[in-house]
């Protein structure tokens, strides 16, 4: 008896290529969560694309020919660099999506770089990123979406333009100065740029362009946070991230384009921030280090004299619960509520 193929081989090429990018990896993010977090793959034998690769011949020519395929890639866990220019090379000239990540941890297929205890004391080997600088750096500028990780930047990297980059999530050390001035320097050729997140020392960015901002910045002192209302006046989603208590304000900023406000840390909001047209809060952390009092949260709301339809709340107990849920900003108008409690 003749062996019957499978009905999907006998669809057209370019039909198969859009299948083919349904099956790459994916994550399902918070249910109304502002800041989605973008899947960057890790090469993988059982995961597409290049499990694509192994199913046949024809499947393979396919998916080596789409570079859709190929635009997304963490480096966080790669030790062969062949293998990361083998996979950019697939992704040809379009925009791209990468993670640049050190990895941590002793490898025993890649040679050990020791750096200084005394700045990172629990994490004493890295892997060596410089080996990625050739490949990375020609490529970086295509970048759609980027997110750095922990990167360290030596002195002798050019500074490059982001000219079509429109996503950029930055964590490093505060005293990684270097980094800092480098992506300061490159922000200033990054003209679509939209969405940022920054974790790490002060930086100058064009506040100005942006509609969402994430921003954890230590120390955030007061001048940093006026400097950002001042200048930020199109981000509809903010993100702050206090150490401890939120800086105190001489003068209340009212910010009438956010929408979306979401708070890790300190509550004390009601004399330096005013949000009108504030429908969506999100509580991500208010524990004991923030110095808040229950009626923080409900008195900036009542300031604000905003509507609040969906409210977040990501860590349990938080003992001004029930005072946000009672304030009339809220019980008149919520429509979603999501507790997310570990």
């Amino acid at each position: 008896m003749a062996q019957r193929n499978a009905p999907i081989t006998c669809l057209a090429s370019e039909t198969l290529s859009d299948i083919f990018r349904y099956t790459l990896p994916s994550r399902p993010p918070l249910v109304y969560s502002p800041f989605p977090a973008p899947t960057f793959p890790i090469p993988n034998s059982s995961q597409a694309p290049l499990l694509l690769c192994q199913i046949s011949s024809r499947f393979c020519e396919i998916a080596g020919a789409d570079p859709r395929l190929w635009r997304s890639l963490c480096t966080e866990k790669i030790v062969n660099p062949q293998l990361m220019e083998v996979w950019l090379k697939q992704a040809g000239d379009i925009s791209l999506s990468l993670r640049i990540a050190r990895a941590l941890g002793p490898s025993p297929q890649w040679p050990l770089v020791y750096i200084n205890p005394s700045i990172l004391p629990d994490l004493s080997y890295i892997s060596p990123i410089q080996h990625y600088l050739p490949i990375l750096l020609p490529k970086i500028s295509q970048c759609r979406q980027l997110q750095m990780v922990d990167c360290f930047i030596p002195q002798f990297v050019p500074p490059v333009s982001f000219l079509v980059l429109e996503s950029l999530s930055v964590t490093i050390q505060r005293t990684n100065l270097p980094a800092a001035r480098w992506l300061s320097h490159a922000l200033g050729g990054a003209p679509r740029l939209t969405r940022f997140h920054w974790s790490g020392p002060a930086v100058a960015v064009p506040w100005a362009q942006l509609s969402h901002l994430s921003l954890d910045v230590k120390p955030f002192g007061p001048s940093l946070l006026r400097s950002v209302l001042d200048t930020a006046t199109q981000v509809q989603h903010l993100r702050l991230h206090f150490e401890l208590a939120i800086p105190h304000l001489q003068t209340t900023s009212v910010q009438l384009s956010v929408t979306t406000f979401s708070i890790v840390g300190g509550s004390q909001l009601a004399h330096s921030i005013i949000l009108p047209n504030l429908t969506h809060l999100i509580i991500e952390w208010a524990g004991p280090t923030s110095n808040a009092d229950d009626s923080d949260l409900p008195s900036f709301l009542q300031h604000s004299q905003c509507a609040i339809t969906t409210l977040e709340v990501w860590e349990l107990p938080f003992l001004g619960f029930p005072n946000v849920l009672l304030s009339r900003q809220v019980s008149h108008s919520l429509r979603h509520l999501v507790i997310v409690s570990k």
